[in-house]
């Protein structure tokens, strides 16, 4: 690595520093270093399957005796919750750890571009805006995935580049073990290798090499299964079958159906859900361990959820297009402002209130929180205006592309941005766009490398 790499890396790692700090410092400071400001809603979940596994309770949900198993959240975030609170015993441990992951991931970003690009300054210009990202600067002092989720989706892409470059089945093993323990922090990465293993059997087309890129492929297979096999044959001993998670069972019933019929018949979401979830109507079968927060959770809501989903296709495509709008173009500066606010640690975000119709209550929030809330509003708005220029002038060159890395990883990142769109619809929040980070720098990455002012490689 060229001493000028080296260089950079020591900036963004500073910038890194420096930034993460000062934002830690104010979450902290809003929450009156009050370890029980950071454990609400989803976190409060988080944290209970982490106490509960060093308590030697098991992966359980439950408060007290006898600890049901659960598999209604994936094992990686609390087991990775559980080491950081057995080695400290503190939450603001785990928030500051994770403020470390965004900053190793923002050097894995910059090794990215700069391997792709071939251009230092921009590479490293984009790792540090990557840093002030309003969604991550928000949920890293959260403790919530989204930290963790973003340095595996580093990790990955950088080791996926590096088998482009060298096909060696070695780094393919690495990789596919690395995306099967992403798996295990969110279930949604579970099908993203099927996006890999095409890139890869395509470089091998390209090359000349399609029997080692189709070796390549099931090598990638074969690791992910083992690798999350422990916990597929844990829920086949506990459930009876190797479904990953019960989580997608809830969201689609509780969340996205719920969703549905509130727009359907112009109602608030939460009476909706409320009402689903005190078990109104048609009884649903109750199933061992498989109970969150006192509402049944069966593969029974699949089939309900379908149902309201076909009766209410008008409102199912309105919430589509709205979450799809959210995904693309809500950048999260104005729930940054938000989290800012006072008192927001225990109150609803501003993105959420739109995704859920509330808009009185936005508009009252945005008004009432204004200098806090407009100014990372306009400003990210703005950065991102400057962003989708960059990423709608790299396509542009795309068709005339002649570097096959540049190509396939181009691709692959659109492809994978789609795919997280599609999974997350159609109660998409601004938060789901983290998922899809990476991807969007390497296409921002391009744009830029295009662009006349950096089209001259960095000698």
């Amino acid at each position: 690595m060229k001493n000028g790499a080296v260089k950079y890396i020591l900036i963004i790692i500073l910038s890194g520093v420096l930034l993460n700090a000062a934002g830690f410092v104010l979450f902290g400071t809003l929450a009156g270093w009050q370890e029980k400001s950071f454990i609400n809603s989803d976190a409060a979940v988080y944290y209970l399957l982490a106490k509960n596994i060093l308590s030697g309770h098991g992966f359980s949900l439950s408060e007290a005796a006898p600890y049901l198993p659960s598999r209604f959240r994936t094992p990686g975030y609390p087991l990775f919750v559980a080491a950081l609170l057995a080695v400290f015993n503190s939450v603001f441990a785990v928030l500051v750890f994770q403020n470390i992951l965004s900053v190793a991931a923002a050097v894995f970003l910059f090794l990215i571009l700069r391997e792709l690009f071939k251009k230092d300054v921009p590479a490293a210009i984009l790792a540090v805006l990557f840093l002030l990202d309003p969604l991550l600067a928000h949920y890293q002092n959260t403790l919530m995935t989204d930290s963790l989720v973003v340095f595996f989706l580093a990790l990955i892409t950088w080791l996926f580049l590096r088998y482009l470059s060298s096909g060696r089945l070695a780094t393919m093993a690495v990789f596919a073990f690395s995306l099967g323990a992403a798996a295990l922090v969110k279930p949604i990465f579970q099908y993203l290798a099927v996006i890999f293993a095409v890139a890869a059997l395509y470089r091998g087309k390209k090359q000349g090499r399609l029997r080692e890129a189709a070796a390549a492929a099931v090598l990638l297979f074969a690791v992910i299964f083992v690798t999350v096999s422990p916990w597929l044959v844990r829920n086949k001993i506990q459930f009876g079958d190797t479904h990953f998670s019960s989580i997608d069972w809830a969201n689609i019933y509780y969340v996205n159906a719920a969703m549905t019929l509130a727009v359907a018949e112009g109602r608030n979401w939460t009476v909706v859900m409320g009402e689903m979830m005190s078990g109104r109507g048609e009884p649903l079968q109750y199933s061992r361990g498989m109970e969150y927060a006192g509402f049944a959770v069966s593969s029974e809501l699949v089939g309900r959820a379908v149902k309201i989903f076909l009766a209410h296709p008008g409102a199912v495509f309105k919430m589509s297009v709205v979450g799809a709008a959210r995904f693309f173009l809500d950048e999260g500066g104005a729930d940054l402002g938000y989290a800012l606010s006072p008192n927001s640690l225990t109150t609803v975000g501003l993105g959420n209130l739109l995704s859920r119709g509330e808009f009185g209550r936005a508009i009252f929030e945005l008004f009432h929180r204004r200098p806090v809330i407009l100014i990372p509003m306009i400003f990210f708005k703005l950065l991102w205006l400057v962003f989708w220029f960059f990423i709608i002038y790299g396509f542009r060159h795309l068709r005339k592309e002649t570097d096959l890395r540049q190509k396939i990883m181009v691709v692959l990142s659109a492809a994978a941005i789609l795919y997280f769109t599609l999974l997350t619809l159609p109660n998409t929040e601004a938060r789901n766009r983290i998922l899809a980070l990476m991807f969007f720098y390497i296409l921002i990455g391009y744009g830029v490398s295009k662009w006349r002012w950096f089209a001259k490689k960095e000698p």
